[in-house]
């Protein structure tokens, strides 16, 4: 897939992926920690719906890596 055709995506797919599950986590009269990051999409595989971030440092909640996301059905890659 050309990069072009991606640019648009990047940044909200990195903000859903990694911002996503710590709003999930939060429940009532919790108080909700606030991690913010910076990485760029290194992948993008159509079949098997998943998407791969080469992310830095999250300061107070994981070192810099690579992981693979899963992308939820019917998100357009």
């Amino acid at each position: 897939m050309a990069t072009s055709r991606l640019y648009p995506w990047r940044r909200w797919l990195l903000v859903i992926t990694l911002c996503g599950p710590l709003g999930l986590a939060a429940g009532p009269g919790h108080a909700q920690a606030r991690f913010e990051g910076e990485g760029r999409i290194v992948a993008v595989d159509e079949t098997q719906g998943t998407v791969t971030l080469d992310h830095g440092l999250i300061a107070g909640l994981m070192p810099a890596m690579r992981m693979t996301f899963p992308v939820q059905p019917g998100v357009p890659l």
